[in-house]
Formats: structure tokens, sequence, C-alpha cells
């Protein structure tokens, strides 16, 4: 495994399909894996090799990341007794070995 290599091929055949797994899952109502009221602002998969001891060139892994904006179902209640509640942004990620690369 080659960072420069593995990050150039995850690049043009897979960063796309890691992307579109976040993205089209949340906007789908088939498969919605995330409730109403929160929305993807952003999706960024990298790669990188890691170096293991039972394989000489390490192993390829993806890690995706993706900022999230959370809005609260009775955030505007607040606004009753001073200032509403405003979304909240946060980032969430996951780490995996990638075969074939």
């Amino acid at each position: 495994c080659n960072d420069a290599a593995a990050q150039s091929t995850f690049t043009d055949d897979y960063s796309t399909d890691a992307a579109d797994i976040v993205t089209l899952r949340v906007g789908s109502a088939d498969e919605q894996i995330l409730p109403g009221g929160v929305n993807v602002i952003s999706v960024t998969p990298t790669v990188r090799c890691e170096a293991v001891t039972y394989n000489a060139s390490g192993i390829p892994i993806v890690e995706v990341r993706a900022r999230l904006e959370i809005e609260f179902p009775f955030g505007g209640v607040f606004d009753l007794f001073g200032d509403p509640l405003e979304p909240l942004t946060t980032e969430i990620s996951d780490q995996s070995r990638i075969f074939g690369i």
C-alpha cells in the first residue's frame, strides 16, 4: 500500500461512491438513516495506508467525515422565553479497511 497510489486510485474510482453512501441514504425516503431535521452539510472521504505486522506493504483505510446540522424540533418554542435554540453543527466520522486497491 502506497499512500499516493492508494489516494489516487480511491479518488478516481471510489471517492464519489463513499460520499454517496452518506448523502444519498440521507436524502432517500426509502433508506433514510437520519431523522428529520438532520441535514448533511458536507461529506469528505479520504484514504490512508496503515502499517500492520502481517502485511509488509500496509493496508488501505478509508475514513468518511460528514458535517451535520441538527435542527431541534421544538427549538422555536424557546423563542417565547428569550432566544430560540439555534441549529447544532457537528462532525461524525467512521473508518473501514478497503479491499481491492
